[in-house]
């Protein structure tokens, strides 16, 4: 009796309303994963004349210093075909020391108020809210915040 009851509770265990199939049922393609390799930075532009972000992927981690070094190489080829400029002068050399900064080897009275604002704006969107020390050949100016967001 106990081995009828045995194979009766195997039986009824097993039946549990999963039918059978034909093999295996398509389900679609695996989750899609980022590659773990690649960085998104905010990058600061002018497009039609006003300010403009773009997202660029850039290799690693992108960090306050790459980020700023890659507004201050201005455009791609691509992003130019697109409309954007920049005027951020170019030659700028970025650097930590204590603060995040660029130095330029021009005046900063011959920096537009838009080169600034390129400046400011991709600095906050690096989480350091406008902790930028900008360095020209007559002198130094901190800036703050973004005047656009």
């Amino acid at each position: 009796m106990k081995r009828v009851l045995a194979v009766l509770l195997v039986f009824l265990l097993t039946a549990c309303g999963v039918r059978p199939t034909d093999g295996p049922i398509p389900a679609g393609p695996g989750p899609a994963f980022p590659d773990r390799n690649q960085a998104e930075m905010t990058l600061y532009f002018l497009f039609g004349g006003r300010i403009y972000p773009i997202t660029r992927s850039t290799p690693g981690l992108a960090s306050p210093e790459s980020v700023l070094s890659a507004l201050v190489s201005g455009p791609t080829a691509e992003e130019q075909k697109r409309g954007l400029s920049s005027e951020v002068p170019p030659g700028g050399k970025v650097g930590f020391s204590g603060q995040l900064g660029v130095v330029f080897p021009v005046p900063l009275a011959a920096v537009s108020e838009a080169a600034f604002n390129q400046l400011s704006c991709t600095t906050v969107t690096t989480g350091l809210w406008g902790a930028l020390r900008v360095t020209g050949t007559d002198g130094s100016r901190d800036l703050v915040g973004c005047p656009a967001g």
